[in-house]
């Protein structure tokens, strides 16, 4: 969904086709290089960064308001380690042009002139933020090192592995993960966290200590392994029908999702005290239809058009939607028989009930470039941005529309 927005913005609005989807540890950003349109609208000297500032305002707004979806959100970044990934970006915060803070590069990044600015629209998954500053700043023990990261004679544990792999390309899926593996092998957060600060190129660095990402990033890690440890002690139990109740089989799915080299030798564990295989693999389905239901938020009609619309255009019924999964977006049902066995697989059991429910509120196909900031509820753009600017239009009357869109004015931006 992310990357189609930013292609349908470059081909078809800005004329290009920079653009990059970074993977995130807790979402994706995509990129925008504004440069090329930036030029097409005349040279921009240095005293003009605050009107490229309104400028990107008023394209996250538009970006948006078209976007406008449950899956998405969309905001403008002001984190130096964010922006340094393209050359010459501008910090929104401080109106000045990242420099390169990743010491593992070795690469420094300046320019004379502003030539781009980033948007990073996020995915993002919700943690819950710790008020932990266990992070002294002190470098760790050179038994710590050794007993949680190895070395490369004795062997790699699982967190220095992942620290020697790390490619350069995104360190705060690289910092959480890196903190998952040391706070799943049992490392206190004190020591996970001095580790984590004490290793080059680091994003603590940037973030200094006691900061909100390294807060957050803690707290994401804490959550993903404490499922695995309550899964220990479950396996380790002597009642294996404690093992059988559903409350328990979400801690089997995560595990299945995230080791399923564990999950294996959890399953062979769990037969050895008598549990089935069949009886495992009823749990963890069921785990996922109880997570598919709170995916969707809401119980009945409202719940279910979160993965499931029927849309109209203009009165006409234009067919079924599903979103099938993050990576495949929304898939339209040439078939109406093929729209029951989606609706199975949400878990609802009767399919033809919870079809007839969704019909009751039907969503209106738009594609107008610039409608009003507040569409009605129903209205659902499915191809996210649409971006097609008449030839004759030129860049100075797309601004002026994007900042009207915004209630602004451009000729008062330009004039400022």
């Amino acid at each position: 969904r992310c990357m189609e927005i930013l292609r349908r913005l470059l081909k078809e609005y800005l004329g290009s086709t920079e653009a990059a989807l970074l993977d995130s540890g807790r979402g994706a950003q995509g990129w925008i290089n504004l440069g090329p349109c930036l030029t097409a609208a005349g040279p921009m000297a240095e005293g003009e960064q605050a009107w490229a500032h309104r400028i990107v305002l008023g394209c996250q707004g538009w970006l948006r308001h078209m976007a406008l979806d449950e899956f998405v959100t969309l905001d403008s970044t002001h984190d130096a380690s964010r922006l340094c990934r393209l050359a010459g970006t501008l910090n929104l915060k401080s109106h000045r042009v990242a420099e390169w803070v990743d010491s593992t590069r070795g690469a420094a990044l300046t320019m004379e002139h502003l030539k781009a600015i980033g948007l990073a629209q996020t995915l993002p998954v919700p943690c819950d933020k710790k008020s932990v500053d266990a992070w002294s700043g002190d470098p760790p023990t050179e038994e710590e090192l050794l007993r949680w990261l190895g070395d490369p004679h004795s062997g790699r544990s699982e967190a220095g592995v992942i620290w020697d792999q790390n490619d350069g390309g995104d360190r705060s899926k690289r910092d959480a993960k890196f903190l998952l593996a040391l706070r799943a092998a049992g490392c206190a957060a004190e020591v996970a966290c001095r580790l984590l600060g004490a290793m080059p190129g680091g994003k603590m660095h940037d973030e200094g200590r006691g900061s909100d990402y390294f807060n957050s990033t803690l707290a994401w890690a804490d959550a993903q392994c404490e499922q695995v440890f309550e899964l220990r002690d479950l396996v380790e139990a002597d009642d294996p029908e404690a093992l059988i109740l559903g409350s328990d089989a979400r801690y089997l799915n995560a595990l299945a999702s995230l080791d399923q080299r564990s999950y294996a030798r959890t399953r062979r564990d769990l037969k050895a005290k008598g549990v089935t295989l069949g009886q495992l693999d009823a749990l963890v389905k069921g785990a996922r239809k109880e997570l598919r239901a709170a995916r969707a938020g809401q119980s009945g009609a409202a719940g279910l058009c979160s993965r499931l619309r029927f849309t109209t255009r203009g009165g006409t019924v234009v067919g079924w939607w599903g979103y099938v999964s993050d990576k495949r977006g929304w898939v339209y049902y040439k078939n109406k028989s093929d729209v029951p066995d989606f609706v199975r697989s949400l878990g609802y059991e009767d399919p033809k009930e919870a079809m007839a429910e969704v019909m009751q509120h039907p969503f209106e196909l738009v594609d107008v470039p610039f409608g009003p900031e507040h569409p009605e509820p129903d209205a659902w753009n499915r191809t996210g941005a649409q971006l097609a600017v008449e030839p004759a239009q030129g860049d100075w009357d797309t601004w002026r529309q994007m900042f009207e869109h915004l209630g602004q004015s451009l000729d008062q931006a330009v004039a400022s």
